[in-house]
């Protein structure tokens, strides 16, 4: 599975990772303690706040097999399982994004984390494919609903067993991104009011999560990480649906909601891409030129931090403009007396 592009394709990005030390050390954390205890993490933050750039970062720690989301990170160092022994090293999903409202549908979003966690060597989900390949061939002759239905249900236990399977031997982490997506308000209302049957929200993703979440043995020794949008509608109805559904028994999420970057952080960014584009400035273009800008920008970090408020996706597109038309913009070069003063 190649990683998404990223939220804003025009924004410069730096593959240097800056903020969040301490929520991604949580997040190790999480997915290497002792213990076979099912763990929940919460990742909440406005959009634009860094929770992809975060779940990015932690696919380049972990060993994944599929050398793009390591983003050419191959030293060994790196790894937060290097003094694992192999078969006991944690297997880590890529981020599930649904945004892609395809993976709303509980047997689509099952395909696409079995397709994440079968490229660790060794990781197999047998009773899973066969139920799979049933379920495949049932749509293709054209079976009834009931018998859809049926064959949908078969292949989402057997999944949930063959996890448990894999589970016994190493922690497996799965990390979802974009969760705010998930949640149908209305529709949840109904189903509380009882004027809709469970049966017609079990394909539902967020559903099973919660099915999921009330089964503590279907989860032993799985950490399962969301993150979303906290402080909209949508972000803080599917938080509070999935810490609810913890709470009925006796799990206690940790929640991670990111902050800000702080005015030295923003120096580092740009300090980041600074170096980024330097090394870059050997290939006939005018990244030496651009670099320079980038200096500038570090030195104006003060004044970046009052127009960005530390907000990283800010901080990105304010280098993109940088970049694109090779010039410090007019209000950078104010001094931060007069900035304030506009």
């Amino acid at each position: 599975m190649t990683p998404p592009p990223p939220p804003y394709p025009s924004a410069a990005r730096t593959s240097a990772f800056v903020g969040q030390d301490d929520k991604l050390e949580q997040i190790r954390q999480s997915l290497a303690h002792p213990g076979t205890d099912f763990r929940l993490l919460l990742i909440r933050a406005p959009g634009g706040m860094g929770k992809s750039r975060l779940l990015e970062e932690v696919m380049t720690y972990v060993d994944y097999p599929d050398l793009i989301w390591a983003k050419d990170n191959k030293d060994d160092t790196r790894s937060w399982w290097k003094n694992y022994p192999g078969e006991q090293r944690p297997v880590v999903s890529v981020p599930i994004d649904v945004i892609d409202t395809r993976l709303h549908d509980r047997n689509r979003f099952i395909a696409a984390l079995h397709e994440s966690l079968r490229q660790y060597p060794g990781v197999t989900f047998p009773t899973y494919r066969r139920m799979e390949e049933k379920l495949l061939s049932r749509s293709a002759s054209g079976a009834q609903l009931t018998e859809m239905r049926e064959a949908q249900q078969d292949a989402a236990n057997a999944f949930v067993d063959d996890l448990g399977r894999v589970a016994t031997k190493r922690r497996v982490g799965i990390l979802v991104d974009t969760v705010e997506r998930l949640s149908y308000p209305p529709l949840d209302r109904l189903r509380q009011l009882g004027l809709l049957s469970p049966d017609q929200f079990q394909t539902r993703v967020h559903v099973w999560l919660e099915t999921l979440i009330a089964d503590r043995q279907a989860l032993q020794n799985v950490t399962l990480i969301l993150a979303g949008r906290a402080g909209e509608k949508e972000g803080e109805y599917f938080f509070r649906l999935i810490a609810d559904a913890a709470a009925r028994h006796g799990i206690v999420p940790q929640i991670l909601d990111l902050e800000e970057l702080s005015e030295g952080q923003v120096e580092a960014f740009y300090e980041a891409l600074k170096e980024e584009t330097e090394s870059r400035s050997g290939k006939g273009t005018n990244y030496g030129h651009v670099a320079s800008h980038f200096r500038a920008m570090a030195d104006r970090a003060e004044l970046l931090h009052f127009y960005t408020k530390g907000i990283p996706v800010r901080l990105s597109l304010y280098g993109q403009i940088i970049i694109d038309g090779g010039r410090v913009p007019h209000l950078l070069t104010l001094g931060p007396a007069e900035a304030r003063r506009r």
